[in-house]
């Protein structure tokens, strides 16, 4: 029996748990794509990239690039969940029976593909975001006085820190479109 699109997406996907989760993850991201992606070599381990980060930039950074996550959840599960649902509908009206095995695989691959196809530009902007946060820290550490007037380095580099909407100006300027995919 096949439920509406809405009832399917509140069953299986209630954003107050997605939310929760994205909350405890998303330090854990910030966390991975600076050191990962570390070409000054900043940082000596992981121990030392969390206190640096704590440090110089304040509990707020672990949660950078909050805001497009957050963005992407909504769009992702409806085109995820809702694209599935009508893939394997349209399969059972055409062959008047269940998709088997592969053809459900490809009823799910079609669907989650779809939905990172219009998630993906907003990741990108996040973990933009969050690696902003790292250049922006260390010219406040450098600020010196102007770093202490502000309240210190982490409200220097909090301040410094770019916001979604610059990113994405930033990102749009320097690539186009096809950039948001990288």
């Amino acid at each position: 029996r096949h439920l509406p699109l809405l009832q399917q997406l509140h069953k299986l996907h209630r954003s107050d748990h997605i939310v929760s989760l994205l909350l405890l993850l998303l330090p854990l991201q910030v966390i991975r794509s600076r050191v990962t992606l570390d070409t000054f070599h900043r940082y000596n381990s992981l121990t030392h990239c969390v206190t640096s980060i704590a440090q110089h930039e304040g509990p707020k950074a672990f949660y950078r690039g909050l805001t497009p996550s957050l963005a992407a959840i909504a769009p992702e599960a409806a085109i995820t969940y809702g694209l599935h649902d009508l893939l394997k509908r349209a399969y059972h009206r055409t062959y008047h029976k269940e998709p088997g095995i592969a053809a459900s695989l490809l009823c799910g691959v079609i669907a989650a593909w779809s939905g990172q196809l219009v998630a993906f530009p907003l990741e990108t902007v996040s973990r933009r975001m969050q690696l902003a946060g790292a250049t922006a820290a260390t010219a406040a550490v450098g600020a010196g006085p102007a770093a202490a007037a502000a309240g210190g380095r982490a409200a220097a580099a909090a301040a410094a820190a770019p916001g979604m909407g610059q990113v994405l100006g930033s990102i749009m300027r320097d690539g186009g479109p096809a950039a948001l995919y990288r």
